[in-house]
């Protein structure tokens, strides 16, 4: 049907059941809680500063009391809800379906803001502006990516459970000063990595793994390890 105050756009009505339950139960819990404050306070101002409950009351005589009439009304309304659109040709399954979906992009915005620091942006330049937003983006599509591959191998995680696995998934490199023998040690690496690794095909490696020795220093700072040390390290690899 035509909006009946916009000009140009669709309202489109809908009912869900689920959501007139809903709807119901928190009526009804607001209700609770509203005769539990009437046993204790009386006074209108004690009421008219929230205004999830003012239209629920009614004040005649300084005295509030439940407006019954208004609560009736409500609840004719249980599970009816408004889509409004300004496509003119989209089908009203096709809009249902994509407002459904609404949460997805909400969801996306929040992963890129919050998990991916796409904000606040500290670049002033627009070529690293546009950098920073473009590898926060890669990152978002990489996850999402992730994310499915996951679901599909029956081992679901959350955009936050991914992020914090793998934030966590940290190597240092150290070397032997005299011999230039090169090592690679993981720290903090939480299991949940694990699932991660397999689901892209990298090798879960153990803790610490010995590197092929190089010609020279490849590490900025070198460390003088001591032969007993490296016996050690060595029943670990």
């Amino acid at each position: 049907m035509e909006h009946p105050k916009r000009e140009g756009a669709r309202l489109i009505l809908c009912f869900s059941a689920e959501r007139a339950k809903k709807d119901r139960r928190d009526r009804e819990r607001l209700l609770v809680k509203l005769r539990k404050r009437f046993e204790k306070q009386t006074k209108p101002k004690d009421f008219v500063s929230n205004a999830g409950v003012k239209k629920y009351l009614v004040i005649e005589g300084g005295t509030p009391s439940l407006n019954l009439a208004a609560i009736a009304k409500e609840e004719k309304w249980d599970g009816f809800y408004g889509i409004v659109t300004n496509h003119p040709s989209l089908s009203s399954t096709n809009v249902l379906h994509q407002y459904k979906g609404l949460w997805q992009v909400e969801a996306t915005f929040r992963v890129a803001k919050h998990e991916l620091r796409t904000r606040p942006i500290f670049h002033w330049s627009p070529d690293r502006i546009r950098g920073h937003v473009l590898i926060c983006f890669i990152a978002l599509v990489l996850e999402r990516s992730l994310e499915v591959t996951l679901k599909k191998r029956n081992t679901p995680l959350t955009s936050t459970n991914i992020h914090d696995a793998l934030s966590h998934c940290q190597r240092i490199l150290f070397q032997e000063k005299k011999t230039h023998r090169l090592f690679e040690m993981a720290t903090n690496k939480p299991i949940e990595a694990k699932v991660l690794y397999q689901a892209v095909g990298i090798p879960w490696r153990r803790a610490t793994r010995e590197l092929a020795t190089p010609e020279g220093n490849v590490v900025s700072s070198v460390l003088s390890v001591k032969p007993e040390s490296l016996a050690i390290l060595g029943d670990h690899l």
